[in-house]
């Protein structure tokens, strides 16, 4: 007896879900310092700019407070023709090097994401080595698989995929 049936081949490729390039960041930091202020947990979702750590910037306020002493009497001594626009320039160069260290103090979320993971606790030490966290943009995951290839010749561009967990 003939009948009209559908037949199906399956492959079947063990593979990964990973993030896209440029979907996934490790944050580290650019200068040492101690963790004063952790602002996110695992899971949470975050846009890019968001605070995420603040490391102890006491010393570098102080700075930043001195430096603007500096200028803002310098502009008044230029004002009145009593310093050079020398001096008045370097004060203001110093000015923003300051704000610039006090800047990166504050580690700030690169992509928008969901924090993958925390690897540090408030008042931990953090040096140019130390990963603080790892974001992932959810919305930017691929499959990555291993095919066979005695099966390769039977896939094409464009078939449909269906994609299940291994347990």
């Amino acid at each position: 007896k003939v009948t009209r049936a559908t037949l199906r081949q399956y492959v079947v490729a063990y593979g990964n879900v990973e993030a896209e390039p440029n979907a996934a960041a490790r944050l580290a930091t650019s200068v040492s310092g101690v963790i004063v202020a952790v602002h996110c947990l695992e899971g949470q979702t975050v846009q890019k700019g968001t605070l995420l750590f603040e490391l102890d910037s006491r010393a570098t306020e102080l700075a930043v407070g001195f430096a603007e002493k500096t200028f803002e009497r310098q502009k008044k001594l230029a004002q009145a023709e009593s310093a050079s626009q020398k001096v008045l320039q370097e004060s203001e160069q110093q000015l923003m090097a300051a704000r610039t260290q006090l800047a990166l103090l504050q580690i700030r979320a690169p992509i928008s994401g969901t924090v993958a993971k925390v690897n540090v606790k408030l008042g931990e030490a953090a040096d140019l080595t130390t990963i603080l966290a790892e974001l992932i943009d959810l919305d930017r995951l691929v499959v990555v698989c291993y095919v066979g290839s005695s099966e390769l010749n039977t896939l094409k561009v464009g078939q449909p995929v269906e994609v299940s967990p291994s347990d």
